[in-house]
């Protein structure tokens, strides 16, 4: 009997197995990888086929997800729901604002001004740029303005693995003149989209700072659009979704996090000692307060969210903005 580290090695090997088989039947060399992640991402196969599973990260190729292609898609886990407070901000309430923060700590956002199209061509080429085999993800996207990342690599334990990968996106980098001639179009697409956030994140604190009567100039230096930060996620089709984490539970150490959802849900928060799951509502964003504005506002709660329930049979896609500001 396999256990442990030996049956991780073993998903390894099988992975390389396929990878080494995908590239001699189906892949041009190298130089055309890049040319293919640099020139927006041309779609891909389905993830119904047998390729498409070499774009996961070898630790989650596990053999029923060989075995079993195309399970049945499931949706969001039962369990309590928590209705978040809705609040428009082209008529911010200031009051319900303060009040959801300081009750919760989480608000939806609707009437925020971004544009339906611009969330959707971003989430677009998000994916079809994380369909990309692992190895050139890995490879081609280690350094630059936009970074891939993956699950937890340092652990063989599949047990304690973040069942996740995603693009970490540097808002001040995507200004470079080498990100535009690399990434095109999901450059320019990244740079209005962080604008938008940039804009919401700044109005939400001036808001709350207006209402706590923090002083005006202090205040200004706490947020910075140069310091913003913007990652895209997908949690890939998870063969025991009961067993693993999409992300483990934390807390943002953000000022502000605004996250853009598709429609399978997956969002946990924890509250009054119970977790809830947050549904996803079509045309709104998410905002929970970071550790760092909870410290600057002097407010006393503590946002604790997870994504527990992001391994499903479906894969799951989610945009987030993270606002700092990093004082020396």
């Amino acid at each position: 009997m396999i256990v442990g580290p030996n049956i991780t090695s073993l998903y390894v090997l099988l992975y390389h197995i396929l990878s080494k088989l995908h590239h001699a039947l189906s892949l041009s060399p190298k130089s055309h990888q890049n040319s293919q992640l640099t020139n927006q991402c041309p779609s891909l196969q389905s993830m119904d086929q047998a390729t498409a599973d070499l774009s996961y990260p070898p630790l989650f190729l596990t053999p029923r997800s060989h075995l079993d292609p195309t399970p049945q898609p499931t949706t969001f886990q039962p369990g309590p729901t928590l209705q978040v407070p809705l609040l428009d901000l082209q008529r911010l309430d200031t009051d319900l604002l303060s009040q959801s923060c300081q009750n919760l700590g989480l608000i939806r956002l609707t009437n925020h001004g971004v544009p339906p199209d611009l969330s959707d061509r971003l989430f677009t080429l998000a994916k079809e740029i994380l369909s990309f085999p692992f190895e050139s993800k890995v490879s081609e996207l280690a350094d630059g303005a936009v970074k891939y990342f993956w699950g937890t690599p340092a652990t063989l334990n599949l047990k304690e693995i973040n069942w996740l990968e995603g693009l970490h996106v540097s808002v001040p980098g995507l200004s470079s003149p080498a990100s535009e001639a690399e990434f095109g179009e999901f450059r320019n697409l990244a740079i209005e989209y962080c604008e938008h956030m940039a804009r919401i994140a700044r109005t939400l604190f001036n808001t709350l700072a207006i209402d706590l009567n923090l002083d005006e100039e202090q205040t200004a230096a706490y947020l910075s659009e140069s310091n913003g930060m913007f990652r895209a996620y997908r949690y890939p089709i998870c063969p025991n979704p009961s067993s693993y984490l999409g992300m483990e539970a934390h807390t943002d150490s953000s000022v502000l996090t605004i996250l853009n959802e598709d429609d399978i849900g997956g969002l946990q928060v924890l509250h009054e000692n119970a977790w809830f799951n947050i549904m996803p509502v079509p045309g709104t964003l998410i905002v929970n307060l970071g550790d760092l504005i909870q410290v600057w506002l002097h407010l006393w709660f503590l946002i604790l969210i997870s994504l527990s329930f992001k391994c499903t049979y479906q894969i799951s896609n989610v945009m987030k903005y993270f606002q700092w500001k990093i004082i020396f």
